[in-house]
């Protein structure tokens, strides 16, 4: 890819961090913190990689450590990530997983007061 920098890269990846997960902030490494466990620990490594590489672009001599092709590959490996994963899907989840949640509590503290209930002669 010819014209590839870090910034590019850096943009890329933002804009799908806000598009999937809704990860919003001025910097990557606030758009991870905000992500948190959403972004499983390689992905969340390599974003973090290209906003390391973005800090060190400022200096020119820090700058010739930046390895465009290993962030490139990092930026394919998250963009890859992102793309599999579905909001719709992940809300449904969650709201299914707290209703059972719910149903499982009500269903001990009913069977504890009738066992209460059983043990006071009540029943």
């Amino acid at each position: 890819m010819a014209g590839v920098t870090v910034d590019t890269l850096a943009e890329s990846i933002a804009e799908a961090l806000a598009d999937k997960l809704g990860a919003r902030g001025d910097t990557l490494e606030r758009q991870v913190r905000r992500a948190g466990r959403k972004l499983p620990r390689g992905v969340r490594r390599d974003v973090l990689a290209v906003a390391g590489a973005q800090r060190l672009r400022g200096n020119p001599r820090l700058e010739r450590q930046i390895d465009l092709g290993r962030l490139e590959a990092a930026e394919r490996r998250v963009l890859a990530y992102l793309n599999t994963v579905n909001m719709a899907e992940r809300r449904v989840t969650g709201f299914v997983n707290a209703l059972a949640a719910l149903v499982l509590s009500l269903i001990v503290v009913a069977g504890l007061a009738i066992g209460v209930m059983v043990w006071q002669g009540l029943l």
